[in-house]
C-alpha cells in the first residue's frame, strides 16, 4: 500500500512541475498532432488547451510541412534528443523565435515527441541591435583609419594657409560667393591661374560649410598615373588585384561626410571625367572590381 501511495504522490509531483513549468511544454505524436500541453505553452502562443489540443505541430510551426516533418521525425527517433531554433506562430498570426529542445519518448508502445521551448525573440533583437552597433563602431574605426592614411599622405605636400585677407572689390565678391556655396552641398568649380590661391578658396568653403566637422580630402590628379585614377577614386574591393588583400574606400566613399577638393581635374582623363560627372549628377558609385 505504501508503494502505490508513493507512485501516486510521484505522478502527482511530476504532473504539478510540467504544468507550473515557465517554458512551454507540448507532447506530439509521430503523425505531428499535438496531445498534451501545459500552461506556458497556452500563454507563449495565444491558444486555450482546447484548442491547442486540436492542432499540429504544422499549424504552429510556418515552416513544417508533411516533408520536412518526416525528415524532422527520423533524425529525432535516431539521436533521441535535438536542440534548434525555430518560428513559431501565434494564434494572431504573430511569428515568434523559439528556443527549442526535442526528446524522443516511447510510452505504452507509442512514440512522441516533447517539445520544451521559450520566446527567444527578445534576446536575438538585443543580439542584433549589439551587433550592429560593433558593426558601426567597426566601421567609423575603419573610416577614420582611412582619413587618417588620406590626411598622412596629403601633409606631405601640404602648405600652410593662413585666413584669406583682403579689401579690394574683387575679394570681397568671391567671399560673398563663399558665403553663399558654403552652406549648401552643392558642387561648385574653383578656376583661376596658378597661385591664385585655389585651394585657399575651398578651405574657406570647407570651413564655413556643414562638413566642417569631417575632413577635406584633397587629390592633386596631376601626381594620380592613369593607371589608378579608377582605384584612387571609387577604391575596390578583396581580391580586385594582385596583392588586393584587402578592400580600399576610394577618395569618394571616404569623403562621404567631408569634402572632395580635386586640384587641376582638367588633367583627368576625359572617361573618367564622364563618370565623376555621373557621380556627381547621381551620387553614388561601385567599388573597383
Amino acid at each position: 500500500m505504501r508503494k502505490i501511495i508513493d507512485i501516486e504522490t510521484d505522478q502527482e509531483l511530476a504532473q504539478f512541475a510540467l504544468e507550473r513549468s515557465a517554458d512551454s511544454i507540448i507532447w506530439n505524436d509521430c503523425e505531428a498532432n499535438i496531445k498534451r500541453v501545459n500552461e506556458a505553452a497556452c500563454k507563449l502562443l495565444g491558444y486555450s488547451k482546447g484548442e491547442l489540443l486540436g492542432l499540429t505541430i504544422q499549424d504552429i510551426n510556418p515552416e513544417s510541412n508533411k516533408k520536412s516533418w518526416k525528415k524532422f521525425w527520423q533524425r529525432l527517433r535516431k539521436e533521441k534528443f535535438l536542440q534548434f531554433e525555430d518560428s513559431h506562430a501565434k494564434k494572431d498570426g504573430t511569428a515568434i523565435l523559439t528556443e527549442v529542445t526535442a526528446n524522443f519518448i516511447e510510452f505504452k508502445g507509442q512514440e512522441f515527441a516533447v517539445g520544451i521551448s521559450r520566446d527567444i525573440s527578445e534576446r536575438k533583437r538585443n543580439e542584433e541591435e549589439r551587433a550592429c552597433a560593433l558593426g558601426e563602431i567597426e566601421k567609423l574605426k575603419r573610416e577614420l583609419e582611412l582619413q587618417n592614411e588620406y590626411l598622412q599622405e596629403e601633409v606631405i605636400e601640404l602648405q600652410a594657409f593662413g585666413d584669406i585677407v583682403g579689401k579690394s572689390p574683387a575679394l570681397q565678391a568671391i567671399l560673398r560667393q563663399i558665403e553663399m556655396v558654403a552652406p549648401t552641398d552643392a558642387s561648385y568649380l574653383i578656376t583661376g591661374e596658378s597661385g591664385t590661391g585655389k585651394e585657399l578658396i575651398a578651405r574657406e568653403i570647407h570651413s564655413r560649410s556643414l562638413r566642417k566637422r569631417h575632413a577635406m580630402v584633397r587629390v592633386n590628379c596631376v601626381s594620380i598615373t592613369r593607371e589608378l585614377y579608377e582605384i584612387d577614386f571609387f577604391g575596390h574591393i578583396k581580391g580586385t588585384f594582385t596583392g588586393a588583400v584587402r578592400g580600399r574606400a576610394g577618395r569618394l566613399e571616404l569623403d562621404n561626410r567631408g569634402t572632395l577638393f580635386l586640384d587641376e581635374i582638367g588633367e583627368v582623363p576625359l572617361d573618367l571625367q564622364s563618370k565623376l560627372l555621373g557621380v556627381l549628377q547621381e551620387g553614388t558609385f561601385e567599388r573597383v572590381g
